[in-house]
């Protein structure tokens, strides 16, 4: 804006471990969370805040604008300012969420007498939030409102000084084994953002159709994600195995730092990047090819995809049996166990909801199943639970 050229990497870190098509969404000439609302000056309300982290405090200021169904409000904290859009306001509950560069970034709480205090929550963190009424339009004394600048979209002369784009991967969690399978091909669809006319990159969806290519591309042209995954698997479960495979292919690893949690501190350099997390991928394409599956299916249930299902839920129906004989001799495989678990029940209640033989499952059991499946597991997610969702809700 200020007649600088700069070259931009928002949006753009593999190492959050976020789908291709997530980072192909992120508009360059967009800044997450940016300030884009209209500040209501006559109707306004004003906190300090504190998020505890550990040992450390980080204060900032929120703001809220309007009342009822069209509140509005910006946050800020830890040297940044976001704005946000859907605030719910019911009773004493107090909720809203924001862009970050690290992801959504959601909110929690509750409002008793000029205090607030709930949780902001990021990925797999929980932090302690707090604040305390500071100033408003309904107060006679108090803090008043700050200006804040409104964020418009860049002019066509302003976007000029965008010279490109990076994309980084900070490695405390890869080694030479599994770096290439951190950048490919996830690189590959931030490339294609940044070198193609704006035109022809809204279409996250038709991304996929091509990202597959493309991996298959590379992985002939000489690129070793694959063949290093097939030695990892075989280090992990003492040989290589079709079924040990297929179980890798549903999990990807979790995203942004979250799989840290699956290690004790303190962390150092010479920590072993040998387990499942590292021998699966960050964005499963069985998992998405899946997922896409089950949508096609229930909007158009011929009885072609109906086939094509039930070959890839046989695949998975014993995949709890193989996966506890396994743990006896490589007990580092039980980490993955509840996923393996998850997967065979889903897959037996979807073949049978398919086939017309429905076992008895209530509704409150399959939702219960489906958010135990969603969660992380040994630093890995399964890839697999939308689809089911879709399938059996």
């Amino acid at each position: 804006r200020q007649g600088y050229d700069g070259v931009l990497s928002a949006g753009y870190y593999l190492d959050y471990k976020q789908p291709a098509g997530k980072h192909y969404q992120v508009d360059p000439e967009v800044i997450p969370g940016a300030v884009n609302i209209d500040i209501d000056t006559s109707n306004w309300q004003s906190w300090k805040t504190t998020i505890a982290f550990q040992d450390t405090r980080m204060e900032g200021d929120l703001y809220l604008f309007g009342s009822g169904a069209t509140i509005n409000g910006i946050i800020r904290s830890m040297g940044n300012t976001s704005a946000f859009t859907d605030t719910r306001w019911d009773g004493n509950r107090l909720t809203f969420s924001h862009e970050s560069s690290f992801g959504k970034v959601h909110y929690d709480l509750v409002a008793r007498g000029d205090s607030l205090r709930g949780t902001m929550n990021i990925a797999l963190f929980s932090l302690d939030f707090q604040g305390i009424r500071n100033g408003g339009s309904d107060w006679s004394s108090g803090n008043p409102l700050p200006e804040f600048e409104k964020i418009e979209p860049l002019t066509s002369g302003q976007a000029l000084h965008i010279l490109g784009g990076e994309a980084c991967i900070w490695t405390e969690m890869v080694s030479a084994q599994t770096i290439e399978s951190r950048i490919w091909p996830r690189m590959a669809a931030i490339a294609e953002k940044w070198w193609s006319p704006r035109v022809l990159t809204q279409n996250a969806d038709d991304l996929y159709r091509r990202l597959w290519v493309m991996d298959d591309r590379l992985i002939s042209q000489g690129l070793q994600s694959r063949s290093n995954q097939y030695d990892l698997l075989a280090s992990i479960g003492g040989s290589w195995s079709n079924s040990l495979q297929q179980m890798a292919d549903v999990l990807q690893e979790d995203q942004f730092f979250n799989r840290m949690t699956i290690y004790p501190p303190p962390y150092h350099v010479k920590i072993p990047l040998t387990r499942m997390v590292d021998a699966v991928t960050p964005e499963s394409r069985i998992g998405f090819e899946f997922n896409q599956l089950a949508r096609n299916y229930m909007d158009n249930p011929t009885d072609r995809l109906r086939r094509i299902l039930i070959e890839w839920l046989d695949r998975w129906t014993g995949m709890d049996d193989f996966l506890d004989a396994q743990i006896a001799e490589h007990p580092e495989l039980a980490e993955i166990a509840p996923h393996a678990h998850h997967l065979a029940q889903l897959a037996r209640l979807a073949k049978d909801k398919l086939t017309n033989e429905p076992r008895f499952s209530s509704d409150t059991a399959i939702i219960d199943l489906l958010q135990e499946s969603a969660k992380p597991q040994g630093g890995t997610l399964l890839a697999v639970v939308d689809g089911f969702s879709v399938l059996l809700r």
